[in-house]
């Protein structure tokens, strides 16, 4: 859960840098959309298993992963429509920023 919180807060801090720096970005509305999609997508991922925590139980502390459907979703374990909302929540906003990227660096 560290390794998700880090990468929410390096989506976080790149995204500011595309915010700050229009010279080098120019109007990167899509690659924002996308960075903050993948951010917001991890912070509900985040946020679900903060709020679970104190239902941890044993030595050491667990809980069924079927428990935390989010992160469930998010680690592929998921079927049907919850793949679709992994897909659209977070990989097709990572393809986007990608493609604002390469376009970016091809100008």
């Amino acid at each position: 859960m560290q390794q998700l919180n880090e990468v929410e807060l390096d989506l976080e801090l790149l995204l500011r840098r595309v915010q700050g720096d229009t010279d080098l970005y120019g109007d990167a509305m899509e690659l924002e959309q996308s960075l903050s999609g993948m951010k917001h997508y991890l912070r509900k991922v985040i946020r679900e298993y903060e709020l679970r925590l104190g239902d941890f139980s044993g030595e050491p502390p667990m809980l069924l992963l079927s428990e935390l459907g989010m992160l469930q979703k998010f680690i592929g374990s998921a079927t049907g429509n919850e793949i679709d909302h992994f897909w659209r929540g977070y990989v097709e906003p990572a393809y986007g920023a990608i493609r604002s990227a390469q376009a970016l660096i091809r100008l």
